[in-house]
């Protein structure tokens, strides 16, 4: 897995519910509610930056085919976020919002595993649908959720199943890299995750609660 400045997907979204599954594998692609993430507007950036900083983030990929007889793989991406004892019902993340990937990309909120302090069970699970805004902040909301204090959660994202697709999930620079990453993939004999590891990099990908 190797950060690229490939201005992918994640261009923009309408939300869907997905029921938090114990499968291997990414979720099916279902169809877009009417439930809107909302575009927030641009990222505060000079435009002469602008093309730059749309692209630094770390690459998100599927490649496969979907069928039986193929293997697919993909990455995920996961930040840590410490909980303040207060409801939240927004998960805000940041895309390049290019249009590679047609059917966009998966945020998930995730309990932490104590014993390993990895992401743990899927709390809950939204797939976010291209829109046509750019380098924006992608605001998807979620059930009222009370995250406990001081105690640790996390939000992941990868793209959605599509042949083959991308998708940026920009870097915050006012915060220093937490985030780590994990390649999984899917075949006729099963599936595999590979171990965790840090992302490369000096900052983790965006993201917000509220």
């Amino acid at each position: 897995m190797s950060k690229r400045t490939l201005c992918a997907t994640t261009a923009l979204m309408a939300a869907t519910w997905l029921v938090p599954a114990a499968a291997a594998g990414p979720a099916p692609l279902t169809q877009p509610s009417p439930n809107a993430a909302v575009d927030i507007g641009s990222l505060p950036v000079k435009d002469a930056n602008r093309k730059f900083l749309c692209n630094y983030g770390y690459a998100l990929s599927f490649s496969g085919f979907s069928s039986g007889n193929s293997t697919d793989s993909w990455n995920v991406a996961a930040v840590p976020i410490i909980g303040t004892g207060k409801f939240v019902n927004k998960i805000v993340v940041a895309d390049s919002g290019d249009h590679e990937a047609q059917y966009g990309f998966y945020v998930e909120l995730l309990e932490n595993q104590s014993k390993s302090n990895r992401p743990g069970r899927v709390i809950f699970s939204a797939q976010v649908y291209p829109r046509s805004i750019r380098c924006a902040e992608r605001e998807v909301p979620i059930p009222p959720t009370r995250l406990k204090y001081g105690k640790t959660y996390w939000v992941e994202e990868f793209a959605a199943i599509a042949f083959y697709v991308n998708a940026t999930w920009q870097y915050d620079k006012k915060r220093p890299n937490e985030g780590i990453s994990q390649l999984r993939s899917c075949g006729p004999n099963g599936c595999r995750h590979n171990a965790w590891q840090a992302i490369p990099g000096d900052y983790e990908p965006y993201v917000r609660v509220k």
